[in-house]
């Protein structure tokens, strides 16, 4: 990615801006290169772009020509991502405006901005029918902030996109910590759905094609020090 020369000061004062959304001055998506070996801050390993790149399969994808919807996008990189590798039309949405404007930022940072849009929207909120479709529906550390009933979720999701979902996601647990599957939650409670309940639904709104992934992210956490930390990835295709 690359877009006009920004100057260092620039930079920096973009960079402790959007931090302030966090007491420690981090990025929920570290690792942004801005300029020659400065990256944004992470909070830590597991929140680098370019390791969960890597983890999401997001490299292994041809976005040329594809239309990308980022659900909950944060910071807005991986619909910059998508953008840059030509990608025809991308949307992050978030509910967090501060986010929103610190994502249309980012794009400019990075030389993307007259390719990927953003918007401020809640998924509860948004009415689909005319949002549209797209080829690809990205959720990082997203799902579990939607507030709706798992299978409302999975049949809107069946409808936006008519070729691949990509969720990467916490793991939460009924009450056995053994007990591992994709978290949802609405207002009153988590739901958790197993590996096997989330891919017979998702079947029954048309993907056929299922992978896997987040035991390296689950590992790397482990050997920094960070207890119980789970991630589940789902690579879901029609």
């Amino acid at each position: 990615m690359s877009g006009r020369k920004f100057k260092k000061t620039e930079i920096e004062d973009f960079v402790k801006r959007v931090g302030e959304n966090r007491p420690d001055g981090k990025w929920y998506q570290g690792g942004i290169e801005l300029l020659p070996g400065v990256f944004t801050p992470s909070i830590d390993k597991t929140s680098d772009v370019r390791f969960i790149v890597k983890e999401m399969g997001l490299d292994k994808i041809r976005f040329k020509g594809l239309t990308v919807l980022d659900c909950g996008c944060n910071t807005g990189y991986y619909s910059c991502y998508a953008a840059s590798k030509g990608a025809k039309r991308v949307l992050g949405f978030d509910a967090s405006i501060k986010l929103v404007e610190a994502s249309k930022e980012l794009a400019e940072k990075l030389g993307v901005y007259n390719k990927v849009e953003f918007s401020h929207l809640r998924f509860e909120d948004i009415n689909w029918e005319t949002l549209g479709k797209f080829d690809v529906v990205l959720m990082n550390s997203f799902l579990y902030h939607i507030e709706m009933e798992p299978d409302k979720i999975i049949s809107l999701i069946g409808g936006i996109t008519d070729k691949m979902f990509i969720a990467y996601t916490q793991f939460w647990t009924k009450s056995n910590p053994g007990n591992n599957g994709l978290g949802y939650a609405n207002p009153e409670k988590r739901y958790v759905k197993t590996i096997e309940e989330t891919e017979s639904d998702f079947r029954k709104v048309g993907f056929t094609k299922f992978k896997y992934f987040g035991e390296n992210i689950t590992q790397l956490a482990a050997d920094s020090g960070i207890p119980k930390y789970m991630k589940l990835g789902m690579m879901a295709s029609k």
